[in-house]
């Protein structure tokens, strides 16, 4: 009876060791786990800003290229100011081509 008793006492010590062992392994796994979720969430953060960063300036940059292109702006209000430049510019448009046309008279004369 007594060598029976030992045995099982015997065999619940190597569970518990067992047990202590496997806590421990799960405990340091755990640890390297939460090591490396902090080393991602940090690179993450830095990802995150560098994002941030490049899409203010792709913003920047596409503002840029509308503002030299003349995009999403009005050259001139509507009213008075407007029609008197549209009108100045037709006057340019027709001098030019009234040029252009004596010119190619005063080549074919020639």
């Amino acid at each position: 009876e007594k060598q029976k008793l030992l045995k099982e006492l015997e065999a619940i010590r190597e569970k518990r060791e067992s047990a202590r062992l496997a806590a421990e392994a799960a405990t340091r796994a755990a640890e390297k786990t939460e090591r490396q979720h902090m080393e991602l969430a940090k690179a993450h953060q830095q990802l995150r800003a560098e994002v941030a960063q490049q899409e203010e300036e792709l913003h920047r940059l596409a503002e840029e290229a509308r503002a030299r292109n003349g995009c999403g702006r009005d050259w001139a209000r509507d009213g008075p100011e407007k029609d008197a430049l549209v009108e100045t510019k037709l006057k340019i448009a027709e001098a030019h081509d009234s040029l252009a046309q004596m010119k190619q008279q005063l080549n074919l004369n020639r």
